[in-house]
């Protein structure tokens, strides 16, 4: 039996930033220690383990590393999702996650046939 590992204690939380009142999850902790980074993916993996997951899409900077070793664990494709304005990758809204990822191409939106697991962070 695996003894259990705290990853919350492994999250340092910096009050009051960016501003008054704002709690900030810094996950650089978390990812510098070897044993809680694996947890982490191991815990998000769970779900969907023997599921056939085509991509995995991640958004921004956390999105991009936990996305990444997701899709390494699940042997699927990794799809970076940034801000307009960022350099060239998809972009979209979080909700497309959810299994219904649309796409621009011009004025033309088609749906991408890709099965995708849902963001188990979304709020939608």
């Amino acid at each position: 039996m695996v003894p259990e590992y705290d990853l919350k204690a492994t999250v340092r939380t910096i009050p009051d930033y960016p501003k008054p009142g704002i709690l900030f999850r810094d996950i650089t902790t978390l990812l510098g220690d070897a044993r809680a980074f694996r947890r982490a993916v191991d815990e998000l993996v769970q779900p969907w383990a023997g599921s056939k997951i085509d991509k995995v899409a991640g958004i921004e900077a956390r999105g991009f590393i936990l996305g990444g070793a997701l899709a390494h664990q699940v042997s699927a494709g990794f799809v970076p999702i940034r801000k307009r304005g960022q350099a060239a990758a998809y972009h979209g809204s979080h909700r497309l996650l959810a299994g219904i990822r649309a796409r621009r191409d011009g004025n033309a939106r088609r749906r991408h046939p890709s099965r995708r697991a849902r963001d188990p962070w979304s709020t939608t």
